[in-house]
């Protein structure tokens, strides 16, 4: 890929489109979790969403204390779709060729 915009191909074009259009729904995603994880008793430390590990604790033991909480079924689906996308990135990554 070119680094001068007016250079890309419509392929080219699209990828980017896609790929900025994958993270905006990533962000939107990690945005409403963030909010409802607010109205829950959470561990600070397990509300960083970047982190896999986090991501499959919330996953386990989100219910335990907030199974009662009426969006409590729907954050953890969300948080099951974060886990799936996260543990692909990090797949992607070990798999880059070394130089």
């Amino acid at each position: 890929m070119t680094n001068d915009f007016k250079e890309l191909t419509h392929a080219e074009m699209r990828a980017v489109y896609e790929q900025n259009l994958k993270d905006f729904k990533e962000l939107q995603r990690k945005a409403q979790v963030v909010k409802i994880l607010e109205e829950m008793n959470v561990p600070e430390t397990r509300k960083d969403l970047n982190k896999l590990s986090n991501l499959r604790w919330l996953q386990r033991n989100l219910l335990i204390q907030n199974g009662n909480h009426p969006k409590a079924v729907e954050v953890v689906e969300t948080i099951k779709v974060l886990a799936r996308e996260k543990s692909k990135q990090i797949q992607q990554l070990t798999k880059l060729p070394t130089m």
